[in-house]
């Protein structure tokens, strides 16, 4: 296994900046997608969330359709019915 060529290719001095590069853009959207859920379609509690003063006007809808997209989940039975929907 020492020998891997993938183990060789990961054990280089550049590989941590990027892979930290990586993580610093994934784990502030995973941040604002739970901050959205949680607010539930409400802009302040949202900004509330993130510690921002306000939301930009431009996720304003974004946060939106992720609260109505949401709701299916609540209601398995709404899920399931419209599943079937899309299968016909």
């Amino acid at each position: 296994m020492k020998s891997s060529p993938f183990l060789k290719l990961i054990a280089r001095p550049w590989v941590d900046p990027i892979c930290l590069w990586g993580l610093s853009r994934i784990f502030p959207a995973s941040r604002a997608w739970a901050a959205a859920n949680i607010s539930e379609g409400d802009l302040d509690r949202f900004a509330a969330e993130l510690d921002f003063d306000r939301v930009p006007a431009r996720l304003a809808g974004r946060i939106q359709r992720t609260a109505d997209s949401r709701c299916g989940l609540e209601n398995p039975c709404l899920w399931l019915y419209s599943a079937r929907l899309t299968r016909s």
